[in-house]
């Protein structure tokens, strides 16, 4: 009589803390800047996931973002996630200078969740989500849908299905101290 046995990896879903901190927060990694670009195809889902993560609570303003060759790019301060060790006696978390840049962006909107007369909206926000739509679920479609999305802004993108861009990259190896964002 054959017992079929069940892998225990089966019933556990992968750690993602896990893989990101062992990639980013190992000795190799915390002296050096980041620099972290999304892949195209099975992989983009996951990359999606640990971008999400290292530009979580960055600040950005609108009103810096620079345009090169269809490509955006946005200056922001990073809080150093990857860095973070919450068992530390003292856990500390520390920003540094990033740049975004995503491209060939063939369309952009920016939508405001509550209703503001023109000339007070605002223009800088802290990312707290990066979200992705259309990429998987196309048709006939040729592009998909990128979002950065802030307390009461989203930022959306529109991006061909191939041959797009989409990375982070640290600016400066000395850290600063955590910037208080309101």
């Amino acid at each position: 009589m054959h017992r079929r046995t069940r892998s225990k990896l089966s019933d556990a879903n992968p750690d993602f803390n896990a893989l990101f901190f062992s990639y980013f927060n190992n000795s190799k990694q915390q002296k050096k800047r980041v620099r972290f670009r999304v892949r195209q195809g099975a992989d983009l889902r996951h990359d999606l996931q640990f971008m999400s993560s290292l530009i979580h609570d960055a600040y950005l303003d609108l009103c810096t973002v620079r345009t090169r060759a269809g490509n955006f790019i946005f200056d922001i301060a990073r809080v150093r996630w990857e860095l973070f060790d919450r068992m530390s006696e003292t856990p500390l978390l520390l920003n540094t200078s990033s740049r975004i840049i995503i491209g060939p962006v063939r369309n952009t909107s920016v939508l405001y969740s509550d209703p503001l007369p023109c000339k007070t909206l605002p223009t800088a926000f802290e990312i707290t989500a990066l979200d992705f739509h259309g990429y998987y679920d196309m048709t006939d479609e040729d592009e998909w849908t990128l979002c950065l999305i802030g307390n009461k802004v989203k930022v959306r993108l529109s991006l061909p299905v191939y041959g797009f861009r989409i990375e982070v990259t640290d600016r400066l190896t000395v850290d600063q101290p955590q910037l208080n964002i309101e």
